[in-house]
């Protein structure tokens, strides 16, 4: 696990932005296994972060109309991973909580 600490407006943001591909540089070079993300193609990216790089997002970007389960499943399809209830179950339990939040709605989690 990587911790990046500074100051307001030091760059931790910008710098997490690219290297998760979200920005792209205007100068240097970011080289992940020996390829330049310069030369990343938008498979590579899907690619990179799915097994190298996880986001916690300061806003959780889920899904509002949706509940927990719908988001969860949502998920599970993009990532082409199996949508059922057992791994629902254990997405949930990943993270420490129990499988009655899979019919709570967003407004209903805390954000701690």
């Amino acid at each position: 696990m990587v911790f990046i600490l500074g100051k307001s407006g030091s760059g931790k943001s910008t710098l997490l932005n690219l290297i998760g591909g979200i920005d792209k540089e205007s100068s240097g070079e970011i080289i992940v296994d020996g390829k330049s993300m310069a030369n990343f193609t938008e498979k590579d990216y899907q690619e990179y972060r799915k097994n190298y790089l996880g986001f916690i997002f300061q806003e959780f970007n889920l899904l509002s109309d949706f509940n927990v389960k719908d988001n969860l499943a949502l998920a599970l399809e993009l990532d082409q991973a199996t949508n059922s209830v057992e791994n629902l179950i254990e997405c949930l339990n990943k993270v420490g909580l129990k499988k009655e939040y899979l019919t709570r709605q967003i407004s209903e989690l805390s954000g701690g």
